[in-house]
């Protein structure tokens, strides 16, 4: 399914992919915005966030560790 996004992406069609999975987010996707209990709790680029700014927003910085996320420097 995510070659079928790139490819619809590369043809200038926006697409719009719900995931949980961090990894397949930041393979297809240009922006991302989280939803957390129905609201808007963040719109980023994927080329100017890490993972680890995602999973803060998602959780509200509530997570300490998230299995397959390494911590990295925040980027201002």
């Amino acid at each position: 399914m995510l070659e079928l996004v790139k490819r619809l992406g590369e043809q200038g069609l926006a697409v719009v992919l719900i995931s949980h999975n961090l990894h397949d987010v930041f393979a297809v996707a240009d922006r991302i915005t989280v939803l957390r209990l129905g609201r808007n709790a963040g719109l980023f680029t994927r080329t100017k966030v890490t993972e680890e700014e995602v999973v803060h927003a998602i959780t509200a910085g509530k997570a300490t560790k998230v299995s397959g996320i390494t911590t990295t420097a925040p980027t201002s």
